[in-house]
């Protein structure tokens, strides 16, 4: 096990500047553009977003997005981040987001979940500016205190922590079917004729996964 900093085993880059990046740039289909407001809890949000053009992406080829980038917002909810999955549509980094490039890519799903532990989360938010939205600079990133486990060890949380990952998203998706879900795999004891106690038991569940993804996260760091 060793200590570094971000910026000993990651390449992290603001989003271009607008200089760089116009707002005649922006169309009303193209390349995806991941902002700020896109950087959801553990997700990428798809709730609104916007475009650029491929002319514009292909000048400034640095900042189209790769597996495994980690992507935080600079402004408002700081302390999230989001993984570039594979299989993920064509993106580009948005102008108020900071990328994290892990040099060694097989670090990159580590990295993500290792930025989710509670202190460091804090140490972000201690960190930041702003009278009334905090912000984050790349330097501020760059300097935070990384821990790297024995490369096996750290494989196995990663395995953990993705099937963890992979039951919270699927907890958010049942909404249409929750009572049977609860009925065959959570809780059999809930009343399925009550409405309240399904939306109790569903937050009670997202809880408790977040919480166990915590915990492995503290034993592997």
């Amino acid at each position: 096990m060793k200590s570094c900093k971000l910026r000993d085993i990651a390449e992290i880059q603001a989003g271009p500047f607008g200089t760089q990046l116009h707002k005649s740039d922006y169309v009303s289909y193209g390349i995806m553009m991941l902002n700020a407001k896109n950087v959801g809890v553990g997700c990428v949000d798809l709730t609104s977003i916007d475009y650029v053009s491929e002319q514009s992406v292909n000048k400034l080829p640095q900042y189209v997005l790769k597996e495994g980038d980690i992507l935080f917002g600079r402004a408002g909810s700081i302390e999230r981040h989001i993984i570039i999955e594979r299989g993920f549509p064509k993106a580009f980094q948005g102008t108020n987001c900071i990328r994290v490039r892990c040099c060694n890519k097989s670090l990159a799903r580590y990295l993500y979940y290792f930025l989710s532990l509670p202190h460091l989360k804090k140490r972000i938010l201690l960190d930041s500016g702003g009278s009334t939205l905090p912000y984050i600079s790349s330097d501020i990133l760059e300097n935070l205190d990384i821990i790297l486990p024995e490369r096996n060890y750290a494989e196995l949380g990663i395995d953990l922590l993705t099937g963890i990952d992979s039951a919270i998203k699927h907890n958010r998706q049942i909404n249409d079917n929750l009572a049977a879900y609860l009925a065959t795999v959570a809780c059999p004891f809930i009343s399925m004729g009550s409405n309240q106690s399904r939306k109790a038991m569903h937050c009670l569940l997202s809880s408790a996964f977040f919480s166990i993804r915590e915990r492995i996260l503290c034993a592997i760091s």
